[in-house]
């Protein structure tokens, strides 16, 4: 990977895990809710986004890694007429399914910017094989999964403890929503999360934004995050670990 043309971000806060990109997904829709969205996270302290529209087989089909790409010249251009100074990464969430490996093979990994992670999801009630599968799949070819809302997994209890346990054993790195913390999710996923980042199980911390309209939550977490933890462990979160995400893992290529 020639890195010679991308900039390192800048410093300040990196949220890898958005759905800004519109109308591609089930996130914002128009252009102006995404900058209604941008401009709430520069309030925040934010400098910057990935865009990570839903990707997978059989799911939001049209949105191949070289499809989002070619989208995000547009909202760029967007924000800067709007006179905003955001910078916006293209990437994906990757539901996993059964073949989703060959997915990957035929149409590309969907990275976080243009670093080598990958964006990963599940939902089911009873966790699968093959979603240890793909992560061991994209370790072995040198990407780093990072498993997206562990804390929303629809498992009971006591599976749900295996599945973290034999994620981080496995290498995968986990990214907890904002939302959850703020108990946008419901008691069980706030509670999970809470335990999560406690437990400093959590590599980052993201908004998982979809809307203009569910920002609250996220952004009070925000503070609860800071109170419980410190803003050393915030600043860790949010800016220094998708800081490397994004960047410091693709420059080892170099």
């Amino acid at each position: 990977m020639n890195l010679s043309s991308v900039k390192p971000p800048p410093r300040g806060r990196i949220d890898i895990h958005s759905h800004l990109l519109p109308g591609v997904d089930d996130g914002c829709q128009t252009v102006e809710q995404s900058l209604d969205c941008i401009r709430a996270w520069i309030e925040e302290g934010f400098i910057g986004s990935v865009c990570t529209p839903h990707v997978g087989p059989g799911y939001f089909q049209e949105n191949t890694p070289d499809h989002i790409a070619d989208l995000m010249p547009s909202l760029r251009e967007s924000v800067a007429a709007a006179g905003l100074d955001y910078h916006l990464w293209d990437g994906g969430e990757v539901r996993i399914f059964a073949e989703t490996s060959e997915w990957f093979s035929y149409w590309g990994l969907p990275t976080l910017g243009p670093g080598r992670c990958v964006l990963l999801d599940w939902w089911g009630d009873q966790w699968p094989l093959f979603c240890e599968e793909c992560c061991q799949f994209l370790l072995d070819n040198g990407y780093q999964p990072v498993f997206a809302h562990p804390e929303r997994m629809n498992l009971e209890a006591k599976a749900w403890d295996e599945v973290i346990d034999r994620l981080l054993e496995r290498g995968v790195w986990l990214q907890g929503n904002l939302n959850s913390l703020g108990g946008g999710e419901g008691p069980v996923s706030q509670e999970r999360s809470w335990r999560l980042l406690k437990a400093k199980q959590y590599y980052v911390l993201a908004t998982d934004t979809h809307a203009p309209r569910a920002l609250r939550e996220r952004r009070r977490a925000l503070e609860l995050v800071e109170q419980e933890c410190g803003a050393e462990q915030l600043q860790l979160l949010l800016e220094d670990r998708p800081r490397e995400i994004i960047w410091r893992l693709a420059s080892e290529d170099e």
